[in-house]
């Protein structure tokens, strides 16, 4: 069984096609809107990288995010929080495809 620790929420997001460019720098507003959620321990957000194409790399993505949680317990708040509901109603136009990882860190 893994301790409880610390652990990592990525979400990689594809945007729709067509969109303008107001609206994907618009998008951001999604991400500033989850980093006030009062459990998220650390957040940061980026577009892809423009890194070499290798077979195992792909940035294929238009932005992703990591939120750090202190336990499993606040990442269970976070999914529920009003404000990342209301942030997913308000921003969840844009994009037509989300990938989430969530990794739950083991130490010793």
């Amino acid at each position: 069984m893994i301790k409880d620790g610390k652990l990592i929420h990525y979400v990689m997001f594809w945007l729709k096609p067509g969109l303008s460019v107001e609206e994907i720098d618009r998008f951001k507003g999604f991400f500033e809107q989850l980093k006030t959620i009062s459990s998220v321990a650390s957040f940061t957000y980026g577009r892809a990288a423009g890194t070499e194409k290798r077979e195992v790399v792909d940035n294929s993505f238009s932005y992703a995010m990591f939120a750090e949680f202190a336990t499993l317990q606040d990442h269970e708040s976070y999914q529920t929080d009003p404000v990342h509901l209301n942030a997913i109603e308000e921003y969840s136009k844009y994009w037509e495809k989300v990938v989430v990882h969530d990794t739950q860190l083991i130490t010793p």
